[in-house]
């Protein structure tokens, strides 16, 4: 397979995980079909809404401002809707797919505000009648200093005994497969309209894994409070003083929200890790717009054979055990050879 067609196969993945995503989890407050789902939702836009257009919260306030969000939600189910909220800052993973729920992604240190500060929750729990109609009230206080950009975030709502049901199974549940549905309704919180020009730096750089699988991550930070769109990524990894590079990365259709770290991955592959000095040289483009970054990394011998060894793709190095096989092998056949020598010498 060459790399143009794993190329092609790489965005076609990604563009269907990016539309099951969007159906299924970040349905940004549309009101969905009852057919099926334990509930559906509907965000009341208010005054502040700068585009009235869309189906979730984009609003333009002023520093201090206060203001109440309203989410409609309809229970359909037959039995009463116990319902988890939850709220969240907008980040990106590793695949350049924006998150709005609960996740381990950090935030660049000058993020404007940290969303759970400006957006509250109701503190009591959420109960809503069988087949019948109820809210999710958010407060929002916008911070006192005045910001140029967006700051975004997320309301997750799911049913909480669901939630129960799949964190806990039984052993009938266990064999069966738990469908758990959540509704995600974005929330882009801003002073003004006045475009941001992005900026992008490269932060940590260090070996690792993900899904056991050799890699070198680079951290790439928004510095800035701008969504970057249509982002084209490459990495590569080279020796010190050498401009071969031994791994190289492409990636593309990349987000980054807001002030966000996206951990970039450049895979080895099956190709093993050995100890020494790197360097790792990150490109970035996004309308018309270009940065460039390189940063130099170590790998210890320890690093790298821990790396090796628990890796599914690397195969193991058995050239001293073949070496030394054959170096057995070897003597062996020389002994015999110089022991039938000598007996044929004294007979």
């Amino acid at each position: 397979m060459n790399e143009m067609t794993q190329k092609r196969i790489d965005i076609r993945w990604r563009w269907l995980l990016g539309l099951f995503v969007a159906v299924t989890t970040l349905l940004f407050g549309i009101h969905a079909s009852a057919d099926g789902l334990a509930f559906s939702v509907q965000p009341v836009l208010p005054t502040q809404q700068v585009n009235q257009k869309v189906t979730y919260f984009d609003l333009k306030m002023n520093p201090s401002e206060k203001t109440t969000l309203i989410v409609n939600v309809h229970n359909n189910k037959k039995t009463p809707l116990h319902l988890s909220a939850g709220l969240a800052q907008a980040t990106t993973n590793l695949n350049g797919v924006v998150e709005y729920g609960q996740n381990k992604q950090q935030l660049d240190k000058r993020v404007p505000a940290k969303f759970a500060k400006v957006v509250a929750l109701p503190k009591k729990p959420i109960t809503i009648d069988p087949n019948g109609d109820g809210q999710v009230r958010m407060q929002v206080t916008m911070p006192k200093q005045r910001f140029n950009g967006q700051l975004a975030g997320g309301l997750t709502l799911s049913d909480a005994d669901a939630n129960a049901n799949t964190a806990s199974p039984n052993k009938r549940q266990a064999v069966a497969i738990q469908n758990q549905y959540q509704f995600v309704v974005a929330i882009v919180l801003r002073n003004n309209i006045a475009k941001v020009t992005p900026k992008l730096s490269l932060g940590t750089v260090k070996p690792g894994q993900v899904n056991a699988r050799n890699v070198v991550n680079g951290a790439i930070h928004n510095e800035t409070a701008t969504f970057i769109n249509q982002l084209k990524v490459t990495g590569e990894v080279s020796r010190v003083g050498s401009k071969t590079a031994l791994y190289t990365t492409k990636q593309v259709g990349y987000q980054l929200s807001p002030n966000a770290i996206m951990q970039f991955p450049v895979w080895l592959k099956d190709r093993s890790l050995s100890a020494g000095h790197y360097k790792l040289t990150v490109t970035a483009v996004s309308q018309k717009r270009r940065w460039q970054f390189s940063k130099t990394f170590k790998v210890t011998g320890q690093k790298a054979q821990q790396l090796n060894q628990s890796s599914v793709e690397v195969k193991p190095d058995n050239t001293w055990r073949n070496i030394a096989i054959g170096a057995g092998s070897g003597a062996t056949i020389l002994a015999g050879l110089l022991a039938w020598a000598v007996i044929r010498r004294r007979h």
